[in-house]
Parts: C-alpha cells; structure tokens; sequence
C-alpha cells in the first residue's frame, strides 16, 4: 500500500511538472509572438468594375464601374502570416439594355421603341476579414483570402435620361469571398505604399420575397486599389 500511494505521489509528481512546462512553454510562445508582431493601419481606394451572376431577367448584363475605398488594420507575425479586418465604401452594381417600363408599366406609357442603357447601383459598407500571408524586405508581395460581410447604404436605377429613382426591397445584407494579390514597398522605417488587385464573389443573392422573387442575383467585381500603410510598432 506505502509503495502505491507513493507511485500515485511520483505520477502527481510528474503530472504537475509536465503541466508547468506546457505552460511556461505556452506562455514564452505568446510573448515571442507579442514582441514580434507588427500593427498597421491604412486607408486604400480604387476601382470596382463590377457585375452581376444571374438566372433572368439580365442574362446580357454588362460590368459597370465604381469606387471602393476605406480604413484598413493588419496584424503582422514575424513568420510573414498576417490578419486583419478593411472597413470599406463598396460601389457594385451592372449596366443593361432594356425596355423603358420593362418593370414599371406606368413608364411603359413611354412607348420609346429603342432599349435604355439602364445603371443598376448597389453601395455598400464591407468589412472583408482576412488572413493571408506576405514576404519579402523592403518590396514585399502578398495574398489574402477574406470573407465578406456587406451591408446595404443605398440602392438606385437611372434609366439614361427617362429617369432615377430608389431601388426599394433588395436585401440588405450581402456576403461574399475574395481572394486578393499585392505588392508593397516601405518607403520610411513606418511607412509603406501598397497596390492590390482583388477579385470579389457573392454567395447569397440580394433577392427576395419583394425584389425579383424566384430569380438569383449574386454579385461579382474586380478591384484594383492603392494606397498607404503606418506601422504602428516594429517587432
């Protein structure tokens, strides 16, 4: 009985020092990866040439232009691995040909014979959450995956010179991938400019029960951006 009650004694022994180590090992891997960490912060702008997938009624749709820009934070590891989080102005939206009063019949009174380039505007605030990974020294090159949580600002039509109006009914939310290319250059010990050509695709449609029930219309864009990096501490 003595020798097992002392064989148990050793075991909690062992335990509590196997456990202490884990910790302490825990623990100096933490403060490694605090000191060596680098914090940025950003503002970006650029273009959006953005389109629409869809089922009907704009299977002929055309890309239409607009801008995307905002405030960005990034958290670096000394590995090149880096997260962060953008907090963006998004302009989508798609261009189509179509009858005056194609979906009003009050504007079909018109009767113009011709097709009206109509202009389709979606403008949203995205916070596309990322992590990708960047390497280089001065010049450094990098890539991302992000998710895309949007929310819609506003919405609107403008029918050539017929007419614009408000878009009424269409989701107000909108989630999306995107996967994104880079380059950046430092160009002071905190400064760096950077450019990055991104491509965005929706995963929910912004239909409804009350805009274009029974159709899907799922956005797409092409980004290209520019823009300033402040590093906050350097590892």
């Amino acid at each position: 009985m003595e020798f097992i009650i002392k064989l148990m004694t050793w075991n909690n022994y062992c335990y509590q020092s196997f456990m202490r180590s884990i910790l302490l090992t825990v623990f100096v891997l933490i403060t490694q990866l605090a000191f060596a960490q680098k914090d940025l912060i950003g503002i970006r702008g650029g273009l959006n040439w953005t389109d629409v997938i869809n089922d009907s009624p704009f299977e002929n749709s055309d890309p239409s232009t607009g801008f995307i820009g905002g405030i960005s934070y990034e958290r670096q590891l000394e590995s090149g691995v880096y997260w962060g989080a953008d907090f963006l102005y998004a302009q989508r939206g798609f261009e189509d040909d179509l009858f005056p009063g194609a979906f009003d019949p009050c504007i079909g009174c018109l009767r113009v014979a011709a097709p009206v380039n109509n202009q389709f505007n979606y403008d949203y605030v995205s916070v596309p959450i990322q992590i990708g990974y960047t390497f280089g020294n001065e010049l450094k090159f990098f890539a991302d995956v992000a998710l895309v949580p949007s929310w819609l600002v506003q919405s609107d039509i403008e029918a050539g010179d017929f007419f614009s109006q408000e878009i009424e009914g269409v989701d107000s939310f909108d989630l999306g991938s995107q996967i994104e290319l880079g380059t950046s250059y430092e160009i002071s010990e905190n400064w760096h400019l950077f450019g990055a050509l991104g491509y965005f695709h929706g995963l929910t449609s912004i239909t409804n029960d009350r805009y274009f029930r029974d159709n899907k219309i799922i956005h797409r864009s092409i980004g290209l951006s520019f823009g300033v990096k402040y590093e906050l501490n350097r590892g």
